[in-house]
């Protein structure tokens, strides 16, 4: 299967009677800000992104070793689910049945203070291989006898028993992102670690293990709407000013587009040589600038083969056409008619139906039972089977993983957020913006979008107990 279908276009300021609209209508779309509950979903999001965190390939070597590109991983999370990749959870540990001493701590993201459950901990004694620097097929694969692991909680907290004394390295990591910590074990110890041992790195450092995904992101108008590399920022991926904006150089990820050195947007279609660099790549709202390229049977080569070696494609709303051109199958878009832009709608709001039952469990945890997704811009009308091939390059039929339902007006129950898997890779695509206007702190739907860089790295497969 090497079909698949298209993603991008325009909004207006209020929801219509109807939600469709002229395919040839194009309007830019507007900002906005999002309110109290879906501020409570996107906690929920955050918290529920690490469940599951399996070891992606092979994480360790013994010291003087060395692994291929395809062993040497990051690491995990959750193993596949109805073929999609995703959503399985692993529970429990592995607190070895005579630990001589215990460490604990709080897993949180980049910026230092947002929980994330599920993260892999876990102890070795061997050295931990570190992440391909391009797109690689992160596996999971099962820890050594040796590794006593366990998963954070939805709280980020975790309590990891140790099976010696010794120097033992701490392993956090949740996809590729991952933190290593030296702790000297003696007997009966009983150490809480600080939160910077086991906060997810904001940048690489290879003299310290400190690993996070190499990303991209494509944008087209610097100022414009769903700036995803503010968002980025605001996660602890770089600074932003009193605005809200990416202060220029502070990124730790690469942006194409107008005034940058790494090239204009397209280079990232275009060109596989700079596409095959990055582990994610980001396609955030935006009007027709992709629709000549997606034309290009090279271009769309171009991204089937990125997600075949184990790339990860982000979309919003109206980049709908990218997923939609190069991937036919999975997802259908409301009145689309197989011109570009002609799934496009105006704003709408819509009551949120949590699908994934660890998301809705933890939303639970923290009074949340019903919340809106705010400003929408596409319609899901279905997700269906989907025959592609699997991490091992055999074709078979697979499932998308819908995470959360929307209750459309005039249209019933769609799905919101979705992800699918295609070869080692995995695209996630939702209906709504991530990123608001002048704030400097990360909102709702911002926050979302951190689940969502952790949920599309995590490694294929499940994480089975270390024998």
């Amino acid at each position: 299967m090497d079909s698949f279908k298209p993603l991008f276009d325009t909004m207006t300021p209020s929801p219509p009677a109807s939600l469709s609209r002229p395919n040839n209508e194009r309007r830019r779309p507007r900002r906005f800000t999002i309110g109290a509950l879906a501020w409570c979903f996107a906690c929920a999001i955050i918290a529920a992104c690490a469940r599951g965190g399996g070891v992606g390939g092979n994480g360790e070597t013994e010291p003087g070793a060395t692994s291929p590109p395809e062993a040497a991983s990051g690491a995990g999370g959750s193993g596949h689910a109805g073929g999609a990749g995703f959503g399985s959870s692993s529970t429990g540990g592995s607190a070895p049945t005579e630990a001589v001493a215990f460490v604990s701590g709080t897993v949180l993201a980049p910026e230092g203070t947002i929980p994330i459950s599920g993260a892999l901990v876990y102890a070795t004694q061997k050295e931990v291989s570190p992440i391909p620097q391009v797109v690689f097929c992160d596996r999971c694969v099962e820890l050594p006898a040796s590794a006593a692991y366990t998963f954070s909680a939805a709280d980020g907290t975790f309590s990891l028993g140790i099976p010696a004394t010794g120097d033992w390295t701490i392993v956090t990591q949740k996809g590729a992102f991952r933190r290593l910590q030296a702790v000297s074990v003696t007997q009966s110890m009983d150490q809480h670690l600080d939160d910077a041992a086991t906060t997810l790195p904001a940048k690489r450092n290879p003299a310290t293990g400190d690993e996070i995904p190499k990303m991209a992101v494509a944008t087209v108008e610097v100022g414009t709407w769903d700036n995803i590399s503010n968002s980025l920022a605001k996660l602890g991926l770089g600074t932003v000013d009193g605005f809200g904006d990416l202060k220029p150089g502070s990124e730790n990820f690469d942006v194409y587009g107008p005034k940058s050195t790494h090239g204009e947007a397209a280079t990232l279609l275009n060109d596989y040589q700079v596409l095959s660099q990055y582990h994610i790549v980001f396609f955030p709202c935006a009007v027709d600038w992709p629709d000549g390229y997606l034309t290009d049977p090279k271009v769309l080569a171009n991204l089937r083969d990125f997600m075949r070696a184990g790339g990860r494609i982000y979309a919003t709303d109206y980049s709908y056409d990218i997923l939609k051109r190069a991937f036919e199958e999975p997802i259908s878009w409301l009145h689309d008619t197989g011109s570009f832009g002609a799934a496009e709608t105006s704003e709408y709001d819509a009551p949120a139906t949590v699908i994934d039952q660890d998301m809705a469990a933890w939303l639970a945890a923290q009074g949340v039972s019903s919340f809106t997704l705010e400003s929408n811009f596409t319609v899901v009308d279905a997700v269906q089977s989907y025959q592609a091939p699997d991490e091992d390059g055999k074709t078979i039929t697979m499932n998308p993983k819908v995470w959360v339902n929307a209750a459309v007006p005039g249209e019933g129950d769609r799905p919101a957020t979705i992800s699918y898997q295609y070869g080692c890779g995995r695209a996630l695509f939702s209906t709504y913006h991530t990123e608001p206007w002048g704030l400097d702190q990360a909102m709702p739907q911002e926050l979302a979008l951190l689940y969502t860089i952790l949920e599309v790295g995590v490694c294929l497969g499940e994480l089975p107990p270390p024998k």
